[in-house]
């Protein structure tokens, strides 16, 4: 799904890291793909997806509430939402770009929780 986000800061140290502002929720994101340069403060279309370096571990949850959480100070981030078979929808929807979601089709429609290394967006042309 296609987000309007607002960008917070852009991390001079590192090259990709942005932090940005989508539906009220303030994400530290690696942007994948930017065919403009960037500005603080200004608005962009976004879509949001996530990158798994090792094993991803989807299980079911017992909370029913959706959520994004930064884990500590890394960029790690615990995803918790209804899974769908190319997203999971946790408020905001992050898009699956890998197909991993497809080996667990059994738990489509269900509230699940994932660990991923980190959120990615691509910046969009309108």
């Amino acid at each position: 799904m296609k987000y309007t986000c607002k960008v917070i800061k852009i991390n001079p140290s590192i090259e990709e890291e942005v932090t940005i502002e989508v539906n009220n929720k303030k994400l530290t994101v690696f942007s994948t793909v930017c065919p403009y340069p960037l500005q603080e403060g200004l608005y962009y279309p976004i879509l949001i997806s996530f990158t798994i370096l090792d094993e991803l571990n989807i299980k079911e949850s017992k909370s029913v509430e959706s959520e994004i959480i930064q884990l500590g100070k890394s960029d790690k981030y615990l995803i918790r939402g209804i899974l769908e078979a190319d997203h999971i929808d946790a408020g905001i929807q992050v898009i699956d770009e890998d197909d991993y979601f497809s080996e667990y089709v059994h738990l489509y429609g269900k509230t699940v929780e994932i660990v991923v290394d980190r959120i990615e967006v691509e910046f969009l042309n309108e």
